[in-house]
């Protein structure tokens, strides 16, 4: 494993400067700039990457598709051909469980067939299909995470979810608690759910199975309880109102 597999370089198109500590080596522009992800590559001595960038709201990829499958999708063929070309060998890859589409069992398993409903979960599968034809073709491998909504931040409080006018429960739900919007939406009283509310509106409910990754690498959460994962977000939002207006 080369050593610069552990000094990170970022390409940020709509992120925070403060996610990065001022000690890392940082690059701000579009995952699409070939040139600067060559000159990365070439300057980091990058072993491994993590591919978190994209776009992520079901909704927005109804209503815009064709902007989903370029930065999801077309963004990630770039990346990925860079980095074939760089000899980086290791990527790490944010999908999401939506690929799976309506599921016939939960939790959802790796194993789950993928039959995704909308076109951001299609431009997520389209970026899996494509990694695994890579890794058969190159000395290359890869994993991808499935999962949905995500929460919680670091217990340090360094950093967590920031972004404006999120639409992740626990997010919607702690900016509520702290004032920062009037109400959390629930839509409709119908839906093939426990409780019949909606769950972010499709799929009616999404879990994702942690089994192979505990049976694998004999990996174990520290912090997989919904009580502390809530508690972690809130201290971070409050910390993020702070930081925003300098107190």
């Amino acid at each position: 494993m080369r050593a610069g597999m552990w000094r990170l370089s970022t390409i940020c198109g709509r992120g925070f400067r403060h996610a990065i500590p001022d000690n890392v080596a940082f690059y701000e522009d579009g995952i699409e700039n070939k040139a600067l992800k060559t000159q990365i590559f070439s300057e980091r001595g990058i072993g491994a990457i993590m591919h978190f960038a994209g776009s992520i709201i079901v909704t927005e990829s109804v209503e815009k598709p064709l902007n989903y499958y370029r930065n999801n999708t077309v963004n990630s063929h770039g990346l990925v051909t860079t980095a074939i070309a760089a000899g980086i060998r290791h990527f790490i890859f944010s999908s999401t469980a939506v690929v799976c589409g309506n599921p016939t069992a939960i939790p959802i398993g790796e194993t789950h067939p993928t039959a995704p409903i909308n076109p951001y979960g299609r431009s997520k599968l389209m970026t899996e299909m494509m990694l695994a034809d890579t890794a058969e073709a190159h000395d290359f491998n890869f994993c991808a995470l499935r999962y949905f909504n995500v929460a919680g931040a670091d217990p340090d409080l360094r950093t967590g979810q920031s972004t404006a006018g999120a639409t992740h429960l626990i997010e919607v739900a702690v900016e509520a608690a702290l004032g920062k919007r009037d109400y959390v939406a629930v839509y409709g009283t119908d839906y093939d759910a426990a409780d019949g509310t909606g769950v972010r509106g499709e799929p009616s409910a999404l879990v994702s199975e942690n089994a192979s990754i505990l049976r694998e690498q004999k990996w174990q959460p520290r912090y997989d309880d919904l009580e502390t994962i809530t508690r972690h977000a809130l201290a971070w939002e409050r910390k993020l109102s702070e930081m925003r207006t300098g107190r």
